[in-house]
Parts: structure tokens; sequence; C-alpha cells
């Protein structure tokens, strides 16, 4: 029959499994909320309702909203309908439009591949982990909202370089613009990428003088009416001082000499540096196949053109590297708080990728030595160890402080390569969630300015910045103090050459120089 031609049933293996995702969805949101430790403990979340709920009034108290407004207004839509998971449609819309613009970008890279095998691919990417990144898109972030406009954007660039027309790129600027509204960062990421994509595209055609005005002139205008409407209800609310999400992102920020250290600690693992730490490469088997699958899609080949598979990897890579140096991102915290979220709209691509490199080693030869270069590369990207050497007493004086107890230390961060050990006494989460504050000519904020990382025997404290060398006086939070002044050491960060401690953990280069638990 022709109602079950091939078409049709990729079709319907497409909309199967998007009812496998609501169903997954539905139930998993009404087992979660209203539970207390997500809506009612401070979290993210408790915010994004606590907004929902106020747009749903006409309320626009600043003291009742906290985040850019285009999520919480998505929650707010529904409130009427799921009053206690006023998230629950939007999250299962933003995932099923994930699903679908995965699978026409899919189209692109992998030419000749159904939709049933790009459908399993992004299957394999959100229901992987032991469900755990399953739940990354059923508890609300803002990056659920935003995942399905960054994968509508790429799309969209996709085709203004199959047919460029100012009419695309107006479009393009218009889905641009709104994925500001949930995560700036992002669609700066975007506009970059997509922007030299399309670029590239006008010069490839070699486009007219007036065909570049209209162009600019149309992205420009999908720009700003996509961005000027949540800008304007977000002004209404907070005014010109950007409100409290815009001031504290801007205060913590990224730092772009972190990069090496974060790739190992973060995708690698972080151990010996720290006695634990799953990278992402651990937990996740893909993320290595995955990356060499990318790399693989980037070198030429007769009757395939490179440019598709470059704008997606340029801005896989470039989203990657931007939020692995966010200042408040660490090994931790990935898993504990669930900051992998950043990152799970590039998920879908390495898994592809993965396929495509595994399909690629029973291939041709031609095939076959572009997957065994690609995965001689990645290993070169992967064999890397991070360390703690070079321990050096501090010297420790007490001083009087204004916040508890103030240590004074004889040395301060000369760089930023460095990490203290201070063998303190109180619960992991006073250490975790405590007000620490640095004195060295100016202060200097725990979270914004270096990061106190709770440990069983005490606290490592990072710099997440350049900081003066000392001396400098440490003030200790509320029921934080000094357990052992001789148990304070500066170690230096370091990375080197080496098999991960994920592969092998129990040997003697990975022990952990840290003392042990008291």
């Amino acid at each position: 029959m022709v109602f079950f031609d091939k078409k049709n049933r990729e079709t319907f293996v497409v909309l199967g499994a998007c009812l496998v995702l609501a169903s997954l969805v539905i139930g998993a949101h009404w087992a979660v909320y209203p539970h207390p430790s997500i809506f009612h403990d401070g979290l993210d979340q408790s915010y994004y309702l606590n907004a929902a709920r106020a747009w749903s009034e006409l309320d626009l108290t600043p003291a009742r909203h906290h985040y850019l407004p285009l999520y919480p207004l998505l929650g707010a839509a529904f409130v009427w309908l799921t009053p206690a998971q006023p998230f629950m449609i939007p999250d299962l819309l933003c995932l099923l439009a994930s699903l679908l613009a995965f699978v026409r970008i899919g189209r692109r890279l992998a030419p000749g591949w159904n939709d049933t095998v790009l459908t399993l691919c992004f299957l394999a990417a959100v229901l992987s982990g032991k469900w755990m990144f399953f739940w990354l898109w059923v508890m609300p972030w803002t990056s659920t909202g935003s995942a399905p406009l960054q994968f509508a954007a790429l799309l969209l660039a996709l085709r203004f370089g199959e047919r460029p027309a100012p009419r695309r790129a107006a479009v393009l600027g218009l889905c641009i613009g709104t994925v500001a509204g949930f995560r700036p960062s992002d669609a700066g990421i975007l506009a970059l990428t997509c922007g030299a994509y399309a670029f590239f595209a006008l010069v490839r055609d070699g486009a007219t003088r007036r065909i570049w005005v209209m162009t600019a002139g149309a992205a420009t205008a999908g720009l700003l009416a996509g961005a000027l409407p949540w800008m304007a209800a977000h002004l209404a609310i907070f005014g010109v001082t950007g409100g409290p999400y815009v001031q504290k992102s801007a205060a913590i920020g990224f730092e772009w000499r972190l990069l090496p250290i974060r790739w190992v600690m973060l995708v690698i693992d972080a151990r010996p540096l720290l006695p634990t730490g799953n990278g992402m490469a651990e937990v996740l088997p893909w993320v290595i196949p995955g990356i060499a699958g990318m790399l693989a899609a980037l070198m030429p080949r007769a009757g395939r053109p490179v440019a598709p598979a470059a704008l997606v990897a340029s801005t896989v890579t470039l989203h990657a590297a931007v939020y692995l140096t966010y200042r408040d991102l660490n090994p931790d915290g990935l898993w504990r708080f669930v900051n992998v979220h950043y990152f799970k709209w590039i998920f879908p691509f390495l898994t592809l990728w993965a396929a495509q490199f595994a399909a690629a080693l029973v291939a041709g030869r031609a095939e076959r030595t572009r997957a065994f270069v690609a995965g001689a590369l990645t290993l070169s990207l992967f064999a890397w160890r991070p360390l703690l050497r070079k321990p050096e007493a501090v010297a420790v004086t007490y001083v009087n402080g204004t916040s508890g107890r103030s240590l004074r230390l004889a040395q301060g961060f000369a760089r930023l390569d460095r990490a203290l050990f201070i063998d303190l006494s109180g619960t992991w989460e006073n250490i975790h969630a405590g007000k620490f504050v640095l004195h060295d000519g100016q202060d200097f904020h725990s979270q914004y300015d270096f990061k106190v990382l709770p440990l069983a025997s005490g606290a490592l404290i990072f710099p997440l910045r350049p900081l003066p060398p000392g001396p400098a006086v440490l003030d200790l939070p509320p029921g934080i103090g000094l357990r052992a002044p001789d148990h304070i050491r500066m170690y230096a960060q370091a990375i080197v050459l080496g098999i991960p401690c994920g592969i092998l953990p129990r040997r003697r280069a990975c022990v952990s120089p840290l003392p042990a638990p008291r």
C-alpha cells in the first residue's frame, strides 16, 4: 500500500519515538513535582516556578523574578492547565521539537541515512547515562527552552547555505535573537558560527552588493525582532540593572586560561588532582568515538560537501569550549548539581558522529583510513591526566575578621594554576555554600573569584581569575573553622601525558597527593 511506503514508515518511527518520549516526560514530571527539593529549596527550578506564576498573574514585582523572561513565560502559559507542573508540556514540546530539528540536520550530515537511524542517535543521547540525561530534559532548565531553537538555528543556517536569500537570513536572525532570551551566551555562539557560514555562502555565490546589503539588513531586522520583545519585558521588571541573573552571570564570567585544565578534569577525569570526579567521556562512552567521528566528517571526500559538518562541528566545539571556561563550572557540580545540562543539546551530534565513526571502520578503504587518522588525533586529546605537584607549606596566623575567624596567609595565589588545601572543620554544605572572602589589596569572593571545593579531608581552593600573589587574609564564614594549621599546603595544578585514571584507577600514579580524610 502507498500509505506504508518507506517514507511513511520512517515517519511512523519518528512519531513512535515522540510518543515514547511524551509518555516518559509526563510520567517523570508527575513523579517529581511538586517535590519540595525541586521547587522550594532555593534551586534554579524554584525561581522558574515563582516567575511562571508571577507572569500568569501579570505581576512584574522584581522579587518574584530572577532569570530572563522567556523560559518562565513558557511555564506561565500552562499554569492554568498544570499548576503543579507548569513546565511539563513546554519541556515535552521542546524535546520533541529538538528531535524533529535534529533529524533534519542529520539528513545533511549523514546523507543516505534514514530517519530511523537518526532518531535512534537522538534517543541514545537522551536516554543514556542510567537515564540521567533524560532528566536533563525533564527538569526545568533554561537550556531546555534554548535547545530546540539552537537546533533550528543550525538548520536555518544550513538551508541558507543551500540557497541564500534575505528572507532566510531574517528567519535565522529571529531565531538567534529569541535564543538570547533564554541564554545570551548560546545566542552569541550561534551568531558567530552561523554568521560566518552565511558570509562564506554569499562569497561562494558571488553575491552582488545589493544582495549583501539586503541580507545584512534582513538578518539585523530578524535579530531585533527576536530580541526586543523579551528585552522590553525584562526591562519592565528590572530596569537597566539587568536583574540578579544577569548581574551574577556577568560577575562570574569566563576564563579562557582555564580551558586546558577544565578539558582534562571535566571531559576526561579529575583524578588524581581531586580524589573523585568522573569526566563526561567516562560516563558517556560515545563521547570519544563521537569526537573521532566529528574529525573524520571534516576530512574532504568526493561527492560529500564538508561545509554542513564544518558548521555543526564549529558550533559544537565553540559551545563546549565556552562552557568549559565558565568559572562556576567544576567537576563536583557537573554531576552533583547537574551542570552537565549546559552541554545536553550537543550530545545528539556526538552520538551521530560516533555512529558514523563505527560505520566508517567497516566501510571502504578510504573511509577506514579517515577513521583511523581521526581516531589517532582523538586519542591524543584524551591521553592526559591532571596532577597536583610541588606542595609548599603556607605560614598561617589568626587575625580579627568581620565575618568570622580570619586567617593571614603568608603566600597568596601567585599564579592561576595554584591550589590551596586547608584542613577545615564544618559540614559539606556549609563549606560549599559558605561565603569566603579573600583580602589582598581588594576583596575577592568565593564562586566569583575563587572556588572552595569541599573534600572529606578539608577543602581545596582554586583561583578562578588572576589574583594578587599575597600575602592575603582569608575570612572563613560562620560555622567553619581551621582544624589543623599545619595541614595547609599550596599546590601547583598541572596536566601531563598519561593514561587517565578512569581507565586504570588503582595504579600509583592515580593516588591523590592530598592528606587522607580525618
